[in-house]
């Protein structure tokens, strides 16, 4: 509504603009959601003109990160023709009644321990509040969001995320598997907490699971947590069941399930491919806590793995 003054008359205009938001550029957003403000960054590729149906990918940051565009992932999107989006996660404070659950030396949780997403068990405030915070909803209705501003293919949208993002990426694999067609976690396995919760997917979903073998934040091989969360008890799946793990959840039988393939001195592949849906797990030797990046696994033969599956609606027995 616009209000102008012409001949000492005072006129009313009824104004309606649209606004085409096409590539190639970096927005800022955000919304409320349950209890909290969110915010967004997230990149448009030159290639979209709103004519035709692009792909969305997620991407969620690490414990103590915020949704800054990722230049990797910025560019792989431009290359391929899709939205990437940089969410942040909420930033509760540590001083809580319930700060013994989270990470940190002595009793004292690490200063960047309240900057988590919802990893599925009692490590983050965010599964402890997950109803006024509800991680899982926001995904939910970013990906809403987005589908009223742009020309999206709801059938190819899929989420990543390293470290407490690759938790998050497992949790949105059980949760929220009816509007995702894959995730890919990096640098983190699978919490205890869908077992005790009896949480499971509903439909078909498939997960590309990348981790170091020497990541010393994040154990490997499972067990409690490096730096004492949830009061020293274990909370992790050894990177080798969480295959398994999910090949029985999605009903994939042994004669899909490939262990130990050795892709090079550094890279061993364990497969699980079944008739909706495959795991596919790339450890990688040495590998601290970072991202892949070397000739047999990185972040665009990750984007070639999530790129080829499409959403599966059909619900699991």
């Amino acid at each position: 509504m616009l209000t102008v003054t012409i001949d000492d008359r005072v006129e009313t205009l009824d104004l309606q603009f649209t606004v085409q938001k096409t590539g190639a550029i970096v927005l800022s957003d955000g919304f409320s959601h349950a209890e909290y403000d969110r915010n967004f960054r997230y990149y448009v590729p030159s290639s979209y003109d709103g004519q035709s149906d692009v792909p969305l990918l997620f991407y969620f940051h690490g414990m103590g990160g915020s949704g800054t565009v990722q230049g990797a992932w910025r560019d792989i999107a431009e290359e391929e023709g899709f939205i990437a989006v940089f969410p942040s996660s909420t930033v509760l404070p540590t001083n809580d009644p319930n700060s013994g659950y989270l990470p940190g030396f002595f009793g004292n949780p690490l200063p960047v321990a309240g900057t988590q997403w919802d990893p599925g068990y009692s490590i983050a405030l965010q599964y402890i509040y997950r109803d006024q915070v509800d991680d899982v909803g926001f995904v939910s209705a970013m990906i809403d969001y987005f589908d009223e501003l742009y020309s999206l293919d709801l059938d190819r949208v899929y989420a990543t995320g390293f470290s407490s993002g690759g938790m998050l990426s497992f949790n949105l694999a059980v949760n929220l598997s009816d509007r995702l067609a894959a995730v890919a976690p990096l640098g983190a396995t699978m919490t205890l907490g869908y077992e005790i919760n009896d949480e499971s997917p509903t439909t078909p979903i498939s997960i590309i699971h990348v981790m170091g073998e020497a990541d010393n934040v994040i154990p490997f091989r499972g067990g409690t947590d490096n730096f004492g969360a949830n009061f020293g008890e274990p909370v992790f799946h050894h990177f080798l069941d969480v295959g398994p793990w999910w090949a029985d959840k999605l009903d994939i039988d042994h004669d899909g399930r490939v262990d130990g393939e050795i892709v090079s001195d550094s890279v061993t592949r364990y497969s699980y491919t079944g008739d909706h849906a495959d795991i596919i797990q790339y450890a990688v030797a040495g590998l601290d806590p970072n991202e892949p990046n070397n000739a047999d696994i990185n972040r665009q033969i990750v984007w070639e793995y999530l790129s080829q599956y499409t959403l599966n609606t059909d619900l699991l027995q």
